[in-house]
């Protein structure tokens, strides 16, 4: 009986030690993935990256992390490489832990319509860590173009937005949409939810081509990339204009707006009369902060 007993301890021991080694695996686990925006300070242009957020499921010390991305184009069935890069990185200090990656692949300037892929391998070798995936994003019909703007902010609170940043070009841009909207568009509802624009004030019959102006906050960091080239940006806002030429780009189009996670209410505005360019849009809805915007950039031109 009483080596029957040793043994069973024993085995229980066994047990135990084997649990606490299970439990000692350090993993990266996904917080979230997904396409962000950015307009090039540049050439103006609204470019797209891929990027992911890891959680390590422990604080590590000096990690020695290597990432690798892919980014192709899909035509046809077929994946043509666009751009790629490996970045090794290294921690000179170890005292504090990491407990959280982020990385994004380079930049792309994407065509509407257009399906891409993006391949992405983490490597943690000092903790031994591996992730991968592969993310794949159909670029809507109404891809949006965008304007950087700064807004001033104090105790969370907006004070206003400084566009002395912009060109000459971005302002004229947006004092050429608010002459329009106040000169050829009649406002019809005001406090709009934009969850109700299109099922309520959007019809097939009359009032395509769209719009939707709106100004999100930045989720996520826009200066880098993950090879190291920096870019210097200087907005924490950005105004996207989302253009709808017909009924099968509103669910693309919802669809961003949505991912952007935030609430936006704001003006439907009607144009008045029957426009004679057919790019023109019929019905545009402009979120509040929006109108803050186009007047700063009205004012800001004409100090220049």
């Amino acid at each position: 009986m009483k080596r029957e007993a040793v043994g069973i301890a024993c085995c229980a021991a066994l047990v135990v030690i084997a649990l606490a080694g299970i439990a000692g695996e350090i993993t990266l686990d996904e917080e979230d993935t997904g396409v962000q925006h950015r307009v090039n300070p540049y050439n103006g242009a609204t470019e797209i990256a891929f990027y992911v957020i890891l959680n390590y499921s422990e604080g590590v010390h000096c990690p020695e992390l290597v990432f690798e991305w892919q980014v192709f184009v899909v035509e046809g069935g077929q994946e043509t490489l666009l751009d790629e890069y490996t970045r090794n990185q290294r921690f000179r200090s170890c005292v504090g832990a990491l407990h959280q990656v982020r990385t994004n692949s380079d930049y792309i300037v994407p065509v509407p319509g257009q399906r891409y892929k993006a391949r992405v391998v983490i490597d943690d070798a000092k903790h031994d860590v591996h992730y991968e995936r592969t993310l794949d994003y159909t670029v809507p019909v109404g891809f949006p173009a965008g304007i950087g703007v700064y807004a001033m902010i104090e105790d969370d609170v907006e004070m206003g937005y400084d566009l002395g940043g912009l060109s000459d070009e971005a302002l004229e841009d947006l004092v050429r949409i608010l002459d329009s909207l106040r000169g050829e568009f009649v406002q019809t509802a005001s406090e709009v939810a934009f969850g109700e624009f299109f099922s309520t004030y959007v019809t097939p019959k009359d009032a395509f081509p769209a719009e939707v102006l709106v100004l999100p906050s930045l989720p996520q960091a826009v200066g880098e990339s993950e090879t190291g080239a920096r870019i210097t940006v200087s907005y924490n806002r950005m105004l996207l204009t989302f253009p709808v030429p017909s009924a099968d780009a509103v669910s693309g189009v919802a669809e961003q707006v949505r991912g952007l996670e935030q609430d936006f209410v704001g003006d439907v505005l009607l144009y008045d009369g029957e426009p004679t360019d057919p790019v023109v849009p019929r019905a545009v809805f402009v979120h509040t902060a929006v109108w803050e915007v186009l007047e700063a950039a009205k004012e800001e031109l004409a100090d220049r």
